[in-house]
């Protein structure tokens, strides 16, 4: 965890509050930071048995995913968007839930092209 990182985070963090309104401090505000960030942050298995790994991000960044074969083979990477949550994975679509810049939550299906060989 860098200081870049966390002063990023912290204006992300005080943007959004201005957006809202908010100009009291939190309980969380005193919540030291930690100094290691986590590897991943989601796993999800696909209609295939494939698993896929959410890479760690801040929350504005899109979500890259790992993919694996059952046998722990990388298949390769996948991103979603962000501010989102994905619900179910099939053979060709991603299915979940996204905010859009209002807060306003829709159901999504984004297409999966796979790439040959």
């Amino acid at each position: 965890m860098t200081e870049a990182l966390i002063e990023e985070r912290e204006r992300r963090l005080r943007e959004r509050r201005a957006e809202r309104g908010v100009t009291s401090a939190t309980p969380f505000d005193d919540i030291p930071y930690p100094a290691d960030m986590p590897p991943y942050e989601n796993l999800r298995l696909d209609a295939g048995g494939n698993l896929w790994v959410a890479y760690y991000r801040l929350e504005e960044e899109p979500v890259r995913w790992a993919v694996f074969d059952p046998e722990g083979r990388w298949l390769g990477n996948v991103e979603t968007p962000p501010n989102g949550r994905v619900w179910d994975i099939g053979d060709d679509y991603v299915l979940g839930v996204w905010q859009d810049e209002l807060d306003v939550q829709q159901v999504r299906m984004y297409r999966l092209v796979k790439g040959g060989g």
